[in-house]
């Protein structure tokens, strides 16, 4: 699977998960602390399989 593909995959699920966490009512700030963790799996997700060579950054 490509990166463009999972970069979409990845983002249709923060975008959905974004949506049900204020259906659901969840408070502002922790619909904020979600969707800012998800997207850290997301880049941790995307930039893992690659090799790093910034030390201390990857």
């Amino acid at each position: 699977m490509t990166n463009i593909l999972k970069s979409l995959v990845w983002a249709s699920i923060i975008i959905l998960l974004a949506y049900a966490a204020k259906d659901q009512g969840m408070s502002d700030n922790a619909a904020t602390g979600l969707v800012f963790a998800m997207v850290g799996a997301a880049t941790a997700s995307l930039a893992g399989s690659k090799g790093c060579r910034a030390k201390g950054w990857c």
